[in-house]
C-alpha cells in the first residue's frame, strides 16, 4: 500500500476528475465511493483500477473481509 499524502498526486487528481459526468465519459471510467459500492462492483464483477481509503481519526478503516477480497483479486 502507498501512502499518498498530496491532493497534488496524479492518481489523486485523476480520481477526482471521475466525480464529474465530463470526466467520467471522457475516460470511460467510474469512482466508487464507500465500501457498500466497493462491495457491490466487487460482486458485479467490475474491474477495480485503484483503490483510495483515508483515515479517520488516525487509523484507516475499512472492513476485513472487503480489504481480502482486494487483496485476492490481484
Amino acid at each position: 500500500m502507498e501512502h499518498i499524502s498530496s491532493l497534488q498526486n496524479p492518481r489523486v487528481k485523476s480520481a477526482i476528475k471521475l466525480r464529474t459526468r465530463r470526466g467520467r465519459d471522457k475516460t470511460r471510467q467510474m469512482i466508487f465511493d464507500g465500501q457498500r459500492e466497493m462491495q457491490r462492483a466487487l460482486s458485479s464483477g467490475i474491474e477495480l483500477k485503484e483503490v483510495f481509503c483515508g483515515k479517520v481519526g488516525g487509523d484507516v478503516r475499512m472492513d476485513s473481509d472487503l480489504v481480502e477480497r482486494l487483496v485476492t483479486r490481484n
